[in-house]
């Protein structure tokens, strides 16, 4: 197959970093404009076929079909599994095709050992560890988790991906850990790839900011982030590292939030088929999602301390209805919950959860199995324990009716 010449190769790299020091300029004026990763991946194509124009398009001559070099939703040659699902290969958020794979009728040449891609590019959005897949599996692994990160660095390490981009963006100034956390885990992956480039980028407020931590070092004055901080690991987020997960999320919990949690949690117990509630993956929890069951949608976010106020955010229309028939007063689609406990705003919450969830009123509570023992309860439990003769299985009869021991029949 063959390939682009490095001087039109360069170019095309070019494109890309200054696509990327774009989108990456914009999303800090106001990340809360983008509608999920999505909406960054959406600036940056655009970004990236501005910057191109033309020549990103291919002619096979003479007179060939016309072909954009710049593909989406790119295919891999490594395989993944996910959520259970049989192996199938992943897919690049996006991938600059090589000129020299596209035949004269503008198809591309998918070889069996490799795709013709010069870069790809991973973009994501205020993600965890977890979501960048196994980054250190072995070419010849089975089951391998896909993830930002595990696409790209084993494209580089065992297929014929040539240059990989990975950007993860975070909105707030709290998540400078969980960026961090992902930076380290990543470099940790992708020991030795030269060809390897990776910002993860914190926002910050009118307070605090912006943090960035780029690899390779100088593509980060090449991308006009020399004036922004390195992002650190916080020491509260350090001691809380050997807490379990729910330690770690109530050690930031104000009473009120406590109180709150624990009364939903006797709602999910009594109502296992209609609520869930879902922690916080991260090292240092921040919320706490009430979800109806079976369904990811959520009802709403409970956050804790480290994002300070306490609140309920993202709230489902018919549950915000709900509390505002409560008596609640909703501020920006928001609800404050208080430090301290408040019974009656608990029982507000919940009276008003279980009307979004057509439950019925707060002081019903669903009937539950009868719990007195019976005849083969007592039976089970007495089992082993009763106290008995040595021959008792031989004598049974002697013991229950009263007839002579088989011992003394035969003369013994």
């Amino acid at each position: 197959m063959a390939t682009v010449e490095s001087d039109v190769e360069q170019t095309f790299l070019e494109w890309v970093e200054r696509a990327i020091a774009g989108t990456a300029i914009l999303f800090l004026k106001n990340p809360w404009q983008f509608h999920g990763d999505t909406g960054i991946m959406h600036y940056l194509y655009h970004r990236i076929l501005s910057l191109g124009g033309e020549d990103l398009f291919h002619r096979a001559e003479p007179g060939g079909t016309v072909t954009l070099l710049l593909e989406s939703e790119h295919y891999t040659k490594e395989r993944y599994v996910d959520r259970g699902e049989r192996e199938s290969p992943g897919k690049l958020d996006f991938a600059l095709l090589d000129p020299g794979s596209i035949t004269r009728e503008g198809r591309v040449r998918r070889g069996k050992g490799s795709l013709p891609a010069i870069a790809g590019i991973e973009v994501g959005l205020e993600k965890p560890v977890e979501k960048m897949g196994d980054m250190s599996a072995e070419a010849i692994a089975q089951s391998v988790r896909p993830g930002d990160a595990a696409k790209l660095i084993r494209g580089i390490r065992f297929g014929s991906l040539r240059h990989g981009f990975l950007l993860e963006f975070y909105r707030r100034p709290a998540d400078a850990g969980v960026a961090r956390r992902v930076y380290d885990a990543v470099l940790a992956a992708a020991d030795g790839l030269a060809s390897f480039h990776v910002l993860v980028l914190v926002a910050g407020n009118s307070d605090t900011p912006p943090k960035a931590s780029v690899y390779p070092n100088e593509w980060k004055s090449r991308l006009g982030l020399d004036d922004y901080g390195e992002i650190g690991i916080e020491a509260a987020e350090k001691q809380d590292a050997d807490l379990s997960t729910i330690e770690r999320f109530r050690k930031h919990c104000g009473r009120g939030n406590l109180l709150l949690q624990a009364r939903l949690k006797e709602l999910e117990t009594d109502y296992p088929r209609a609520v869930k509630l879902w922690l916080s993956r991260a090292l240092s929890p921040k919320s706490m999602t009430v979800r109806r069951a079976g369904d990811r949608h959520g009802l709403a976010r409970i956050t804790t301390r480290l994002d300070a106020p306490q609140e309920l955010r993202q709230i489902d229309p018919a549950f915000a209805r709900a509390l505002t028939q409560a008596g609640l007063t909703l501020v920006d689609d928001r609800l404050g919950i208080p430090d301290e406990e408040d019974a009656d705003f608990v029982s507000r919450v919940v009276s008003a959860l279980k009307t979004a969830l057509g439950l019925p009123p707060v002081d019903e509570r669903p009937s539950h199995p009868r719990t007195e023992p019976t005849l083969w309860d007592s039976l089970e439990r007495l089992t082993g324990i009763i106290e008995a003769p040595r021959d008792w299985s031989d004598e049974h009869d002697h013991y229950l009716y009263g007839l002579p021991k088989r011992q003394e029949d035969r003369g013994e």
